[in-house]
C-alpha cells in the first residue's frame, strides 16, 4: 500500500515544488487499490471493492491525508480512482458499481477527517471504450468537487 500512502521521497519533492509558489496547484492521482495495473480478475476486484466499502483500507488513505497535511500541501486535489469506468485498472467500477461508490465515499470521509485538510476530490472517468457508463460510477455531489475527463 506504499503506492497509495505515498513514498516519502516522492511526496516531499512535489510538496516542496508546490510550496515554492502560492499560485501552484498540486494534483495527485491516487489509486483506490494496490496492484492497480495487474489485470486482476473481476471476481477479485469485486471482493476488494467490498472490503474497501466496509472500511478495511481506510487507514491507508488516512495516512496519505496525514502526510499531505504534514508536508504543507493540505489543499491537494485528489484524482481518486481515475478512469474507473474502463477495463484497465484494478480500481475499476464495472464489477460492482454500488461497492465502488461506497468505497469512494469511505475514502473521502477518511481523508476529510484529518485535521487541517482542505482536499478537493476529482472524479475523472475516461471517454472512449467503457465497461460501464461513468454515470453508474458517480459517487455523489457531496464527495465530488471536480469532474475531469480523460479523452484519448
Amino acid at each position: 500500500w506504499v503506492n497509495i500512502e505515498g513514498t516519502p521521497d516522492f511526496l516531499d519533492s512535489w510538496a516542496t515544488w508546490r510550496k515554492a509558489d502560492k499560485d501552484r496547484m498540486f494534483v495527485l492521482n491516487v489509486p483506490m487499490l494496490e496492484r492497480n495495473e495487474e489485470r486482476v480478475p473481476d471476481a477479485q476486484v469485486r471482493r476488494l471493492l467490498r472490503s474497501g466499502a466496509a472500511g478495511d483500507f481506510d487507514q491507508h488513505f488516512t495516512r496519505l491525508a496525514e502526510r499531505l497535511v504534514s508536508l504543507g500541501v493540505p489543499d491537494t486535489v485528489i484524482v481518486l480512482g481515475w478512469e474507473m469506468n474502463g477495463t484497465t485498472y484494478t480500481h475499476r467500477c464495472g464489477p460492482d458499481p454500488a461497492s465502488w461508490k461506497a468505497y469512494w465515499q469511505r475514502i473521502v470521509a477518511a481523508m476529510r477527517e484529518v485535521p487541517g485538510q482542505e482536499f478537493r476530490f476529482d472524479f475523472t472517468p475516461s471517454r472512449g471504450r467503457d465497461a460501464v457508463p461513468w454515470t453508474e460510477c458517480y459517487p455523489g455531489d457531496d464527495v465530488v468537487d471536480i469532474i475531469g475527463m480523460d479523452s484519448y
